[in-house]
């Protein structure tokens, strides 16, 4: 029984253990809107990919958020990823993320 909750605890993450990144916080589901640019940059929702930019770009067509501590990935091959964490609740939000592109780097 021990190695089993080692096991579950293990990814447990505290907020205070959390990057410096901000934190997007409300209670209950979430609903994000994201409006990115490049259009076609992928989704990830706790390292899951969810899809591409524009599959969330309407209220009808949101990313749908579990209640507790997410993290949100946007990336594109020759772009910087855009990472965040939301602590998701019962509210709506609508992301504006412009990925930087790593040409000249």
């Amino acid at each position: 029984m021990r190695v089993w909750l080692l096991i579950l605890c293990s990814g447990c993450v505290s907020t205070s253990e959390l990057p410096d990144w901000k934190i997007l916080k409300s209670v209950g589901k979430q609903q994000v809107i994201l409006h990115c640019t490049p259009l076609d940059a992928s989704v990830f929702l706790d390292g899951v990919e969810q899809g591409i930019c524009s599959d969330f770009a309407e209220k009808s067509k949101s990313l749908k958020v579990l209640q507790g501590q997410r993290k949100l990935e946007v990336s594109k091959p020759g772009f910087e990823k855009w990472t965040n964490w939301i602590d998701a609740g019962g509210t709506q939000v609508t992301l504006q993320v412009s990925l930087v592109s790593q040409e000249g780097l």
